[in-house]
């Protein structure tokens, strides 16, 4: 499930269609936080982030990357930290 709605997350950001790429970006968190996956709750975030700064809102898209960062830092998910 959550694998679908990263691709389709993925499909609309790639058309420049970013309200639904952070729909389907958000449905990967609930879900992700539905089993507790920290890894995939923090890119979910850092994703969500992307499409706020994409769209200009930078503060917004601040408080996706630090909330992803957190997450990645209490997981240890380095690649996640790094990117």
């Amino acid at each position: 499930c959550f694998e679908h709605y990263n691709v389709l997350s993925n499909y609309f950001e790639d058309i420049g269609d970013l309200r639904s790429a952070m729909y389907f970006h958000q449905r990967c968190s609930d879900v992700a936080t539905e089993v507790d996956a920290r890894e995939s709750i923090a890119k979910a975030n850092l994703n969500l982030g992307s499409c706020e700064e994409k769209q200009g809102n930078f503060e917004e898209a601040r408080k996706y990357h630090e909330k992803a960062l957190s997450i990645a830092s209490s997981c240890d998910s380095l690649p996640l930290q790094i990117k």
